[in-house]
């Protein structure tokens, strides 16, 4: 059962006696919150999702600064995993799972001075493709078609052909899989990766953010990896938008379009941007190097947009842009990560990404 909070926001409008009446200009936000969530919660929840965007509204996973979980579904509750970092790449869930998050270690440097530290372009742990912002920025989207495992039949249909350009091969899923990453660092503080994660088992994607020794995951009841982000080479020209974003300040959102919003505190990271930098990557991480695993992921980027808020952003721009890395580059015996400004079906800042790992 659910029941709806309103939230009125205008001007009454003044009755003047004898002279009829003017238009009452009245704002209404509607946030639906299941009634099992009472008292305190409830009033924190409801106050957050006043702040964020109504199409954010529909799944919401707010984590509170003591480590507890608010949902505005009771569907929802026990699904997003929380784990605690037991090891470099494990982590233990409140439910005693275990799990890895094998991100890119150059996204994830812990910061131990007051001074802001770019990126580093290397790695010890797989290939990427980053884009990273100058400081001043705290939204971040990023548009891109899903890849999917690549069609064995040769189609002739042009649609069907689509997949051939964005596809996602992994060779061993054990020690390695993609990710598309947003995110990034501030001056204080660990950085921040919020991100899709591929499942080669079942050829969908999962929702995580990894900050501060923590992954926050969503996952399916007892099932840690989904199924979240199923896609088909049937359904071009669908794309998805992941939106990462400051909302209030020392809270970061992570926003999947149609799907869910993770919440989590975050000291040090600012609405207005100062001092802390976004990110863009793409990437086929691993344990350790492995430059001819053999796997391989294509995927086009629509856009790149940068801002300070849900209503304060636009398309990034080559002065926008604080670093640009591709590694490594070039890659040995022909295999490579090429960048390039598509020329079909998107305008704009955006890129067809080539991570090949073949020999």
């Amino acid at each position: 059962m659910k029941i709806h909070v309103y939230v009125l926001v205008g001007l009454l409008a003044l009755l003047i006696w004898g002279c009829g009446s003017s238009p009452n200009i009245e704002q209404e936000t509607v946030i639906s919150i299941d009634t099992d969530l009472v008292g305190d919660d409830r009033r924190t929840l409801a106050n957050f999702m006043k702040l964020i965007p109504e199409e954010h509204r529909d799944n919401v996973f707010y984590v509170t600064e003591d480590n507890r979980i608010l949902t505005n579904k009771v569907s929802l509750q026990n699904s997003l995993s929380i784990g605690q970092q037991i090891s470099a790449n494990t982590f233990r869930d409140q439910f005693g799972r275990l799990f890895t998050s094998n991100l890119p270690d150059t996204d994830q440097n812990t910061l131990s001075t007051q001074a802001l530290t770019p990126f580093s372009c290397t790695s010890t742990t797989g290939a990427y493709r980053r884009i990273s912002a100058k400081t001043g920025y705290s939204y971040a989207n990023m548009g891109l078609r899903l890849p999917t495992k690549r069609l064995e039949i040769p189609y002739t249909d042009t649609w069907i052909n689509y997949s051939y350009e964005n596809f996602v091969e992994i060779a061993d899923p054990n020690k390695e899989t993609a990710y598309f990453i947003l995110g990034g660092r501030t001056s204080a503080g660990a950085d921040v990766d919020a991100y899709l994660q591929y499942n080669p088992s079942a050829n969908d994607w999962t929702q995580g953010i990894r900050f501060n020794g923590k992954v926050y995951l969503i996952t399916n009841g007892s099932n840690l990896q989904g199924p979240q982000y199923r896609v088909s080479a049937f359904d071009y020209p669908a794309g998805l938008g992941l939106t990462f974003y400051v909302e209030p300040d020392n809270r970061i959102n992570f926003y999947v379009a149609a799907k869910n919003l993770i919440s989590i505190p975050a000291s040090s990271w600012k609405k207005n941007g100062a001092s802390q930098i976004l990110k863009f990557t793409t990437s086929i991480a691993q344990d350790v190097n492995n430059f001819a695993s053999q796997s391989e992921l294509k995927a086009i980027i629509s856009s790149y947009v940068l801002g300070t808020s849900s209503s304060q952003y636009k398309r990034m721009v080559q002065n926008q842009v604080g670093e640009d890395c591709k590694f490594p580059a070039p890659l040995p015996s022909g295999a490579g990560i090429v960048g390039t400004v598509p020329e079909f079906p998107f305008p704009g800042f955006g890129e067809k990404i080539t991570i090949s790992l073949r020999q």
